[in-house]
């Protein structure tokens, strides 16, 4: 069975990251699934995606600020089954802040 890598790009968040920083208004993030094809490897990802509990936070807070997270795979990958048996570490978050200068329409008002 084929494991696949997505390329993930959560938008609709509105997160503090202190020091007077702008808040984060996004992020990106790789996440891995095996699977017969890449319909049911993202199924089992975003499914992964919602009981992250490093995740339930940040979007309890969008929620609550009435913002809508959404969540869309950029880029799918196939993994060669080598690389897919080796460990795979916990993905990280890659946060972005809100930028005036760039027309973003997920962007808190």
């Amino acid at each position: 069975m084929p494991t696949y890598q997505f390329l993930l790009h959560t938008t609709g968040i509105s997160l503090d990251m202190g020091d007077g920083e702008a808040p984060a208004i996004g992020f990106y993030t790789s996440r891995r699934a095996a699977a017969p094809n890449s319909e049911e490897a993202y199924k089992i990802v975003m499914a992964a995606m919602d009981v992250d509990p490093d995740l339930k936070d940040i979007f309890t807070t969008a929620h609550d600020a009435g913002l809508r997270p959404r969540t869309v795979s950029e880029e799918t990958y196939i993994i060669p089954w080598w690389r897919a048996i080796l460990p795979w570490r916990k993905p990280g978050l890659a946060f972005y802040p809100f930028d005036p200068d760039e027309d973003d329409s997920d962007a808190p008002a």
